[in-house]
Formats: structure tokens, sequence, C-alpha cells
């Protein structure tokens, strides 16, 4: 649905809270039974034939993946159906997004909405974040920046990371909700508890600034850092300025450096244009140190294509 380009530009030091992505990519694999042999497959056709739901959103997952049989949309949707109509949450979520995306089935999103909001009315955190998108976006259904936050809400109390986000955005930005900054740290904190690292990214944001909390630069370093460590370029990027100024940590003008090359190799936007200026504070050689780092994690973290890796698979 919404799609966000991210960028730095001094985004720690401005302290502004740029808005998260609508997440509509997953895959059914992750909660139907993997299928590992013919004999389950046909196994699972039997059961679905005799009515079982479960078997038969399973049997619609392999027909919509291709696994280990001729993938086919169709088929998929036709299967799903069945299962959705004996109320099978879901089932319900895996038609709407057929519809959704209009694959084996024509678009509609006004069709899609309806089958999220059967799974959602049974308690389905991922449709009831999905049903806040479409309201909040005005997919299928009028646009109800009420309506939106109810379900992003509903989803974000089972614990839905990604509700959790836009609830935090909308507080952060006033949008559709009175501008509320400790409820937008609330749904910050609660994701970035849950290890997501563009929470955490936020709450370091947060800290570093005092933004709806007592402002506590070594507090902010702590969640850039967990950020930082699973690899978040915007984690690295807050991390990295940290470090730079010295804010929260002792000043280290080459791990800042070091860090910024790897956000901005990773995509932040703005980062690889501060380096002149950071270097510009440096000596030659704490520069070639800071590249020879970063050059090093990078090689760390790309994939062995050795010729002995390659034969050890």
């Amino acid at each position: 649905m919404r799609r966000y380009t991210q960028s730095i530009a001094l985004l720690v030091l401005a302290g502004v809270l740029i808005p998260v992505p609508g997440i509509l990519g997953r895959s059914l694999s992750a909660e139907a039974q993997e299928i590992n042999a013919e004999a389950d497959l046909e196994s699972l056709r039997k059961d679905a034939i005799t009515g079982s739901p479960q078997s038969q959103f399973r049997l619609g997952t392999a027909y919509a993946e291709g696994r280990l049989i001729e993938k086919d949309d169709a088929e998929a949707v036709a299967w799903f159906r069945k299962s959705a109509e004996q109320g099978l949450p879901e089932a319900q979520n895996a038609l709407a997004w057929m519809y959704y995306k209009g694959e084996g089935v024509e678009e509609n999103l006004a069709e899609a909405a309806d089958w999220f909001r059967k799974s959602a009315d049974q308690g389905r955190a991922e449709a009831q974040y999905l049903l806040g998108e479409m309201y909040s976006t005005a997919l299928g259904v009028p646009l109800d920046h009420a309506a939106a936050l109810d379900w992003y809400r509903k989803a974000g109390e089972q614990g839905y990371v990604e509700a959790q986000l836009h609830l935090a955005w909308l507080y952060s930005a006033g949008k559709g909700v009175t501008q509320d900054a400790a409820e937008s740290v609330k749904w910050y904190r609660r994701a970035a508890e849950q290890g997501n690292a563009e929470a955490q990214f936020r709450m370091g944001q947060i800290y570093s600034n005092g933004m709806g909390v007592t402002k506590d630069e070594a507090e902010g370093v702590k969640w850039f850092r967990m950020s930082a460590d699973q690899g978040s370029p915007e984690g690295q990027a807050g991390l990295g300025w940290m470090y730079y100024k010295g804010r929260g940590v002792p000043q280290d003008a080459v791990m800042g450096y070091m860090l910024f090359i790897l956000s901005g190799e990773g995509g932040v936007e703005g980062a690889l244009d501060m380096l002149p200026t950071m270097a510009a504070s440096m000596t030659p050689e704490q520069v070639a140190e800071a590249e020879s780092r970063a050059a090093e994690c990078q090689s760390k973290n790309q994939p062995d294509k050795s010729p002995e890796a390659e034969s050890g698979r």
C-alpha cells in the first residue's frame, strides 16, 4: 500500500520521525504446515475434498506457492474460498490477499476488504492491521482515520509489530488523532522490545532528542546500537552520528565515519554525502582506518562464494 523513501539527512540531529512503510508481502508457508512429499500432497488433497478447512487452506497455499505442484493462482483461490466460507480466519486472510493483488481472480479491493474484515473480526492480527491500512488509504473502503486507528490498535495490542509502528507514527504526526508524544513512545517501545530494528532506531531518535521523554543521549545510543547490531542502515547512521559528535558515548570520529559508510552503502540517502564534512575534521590516517574497518565489516557480511564454499553446498 504505502511506501516511503527513508532519508537520514541529519535525521538524528533534527529529530524527525518519518513514516513507516506498509508491509504487504508475506509468505503463506509461515502458517501452512510444510508439504514435503508427493504422498503428503495426495493425502492433503483427499482431506480437502472431504471438507477439512485446514487442509483446503494448505492445499490452496501449495497452489499459490507452486510447492510440489504447478503454481495455479485460480486453483489456490478456489481452495482458499472453500476454507474461508467455512470460517477459517487464515483462509479468509489469504483470499483477501488474492483479491487485493488480483492473483487468480480479478482485482477487487472492496471484496478484499470484506474478507479481511471477516478474518479481523475473528481476531486475526494481520487482517486487523491490513484493514487499518485500507481505511487509512481509502482502498476498497471509505477513508476513515478513526476506523483505521481502531483496527491498528486491535492488532497492536496483540503484538503485531507493523501495527505498533503505525500507531506510533500516527500519534507522533497527529494524523487522525490528537498528537501525543507519550503515546507514540509507548508504541515504538513495544515494537522495539520485540526486536524490531526500525522501532529501535526510532527509540534512539526519541531519547537522543528528548521527544516525549526526558532527553537521555546514553539511552539513545543504546537503542541505536541495538538497531545497528541487526544491520539496520538507519541504526548505523544514528549510532555513527552519536559517535562522531560524542553524544552519549565517548567521541570516536573513526567509528562514526565507518558507520556512516555502512549506512550509506546500505541505502540511507544522504549518509555518504556527510562523509566529506566528517572527513574535514579528521586526519587522513583516521579516514583510512575508518574505510578499512568498513571494508572489513562489509566483507564479513558477504556470502562466501569461494570455490571451496560452493563445492561444500
